[in-house]
């Protein structure tokens, strides 16, 4: 795929994280993606994850962990299979009404027309300190 196609792909998968259409989300994942959301043990959601029935419990975990107030992708940079995003979320931890916020850098790749990896960067010691 071009770089162009690849970057509408990845805006796609957020447009339709944001509308929680989950479904749609999946779809653009091959089989056996790796997901790697930092892999640290106090974010209950945050650990490398392989396939897509892991992958959906990523997104239940966080959803049971935090509510987003803003989840805000800000710049796409593409190179070959691999699109890099930057941009910044805020919000509050579920249990114990605690915010948030944090700039990120997420690190997806492709194989084809499909999302075969996703890496996220962002401050998860501001991610902790909000959950617990």
């Amino acid at each position: 795929m071009t770089n162009e196609k690849n970057i509408q792909t990845i805006q796609q998968a957020y447009a339709d994280f944001g509308n929680q259409n989950m479904e749609a989300v999946l779809n653009a994942f091959a089989d056996d993606i790796i997901w790697n959301d930092g892999n640290k043990p106090e974010i209950p959601y945050s650990k490398i994850r392989n396939g897509k029935n892991e992958t959906m419990s990523f997104f239940m975990e966080l959803g049971n962990t935090v509510a987003f107030t803003e989840f805000t992708p800000q710049e796409f940079y593409a190179d070959n299979d691999a699109v890099l995003v930057k941009g910044s979320f805020a919000g509050k931890a579920i249990v114990t009404g605690k915010s948030f916020a944090s700039e990120w850098v997420h690190i997806w790749k492709f194989r084809g027309d499909k999302i075969i990896s996703f890496q996220a960067f962002n401050d998860t010691a501001a991610l902790i300190e909000a959950i617990n």
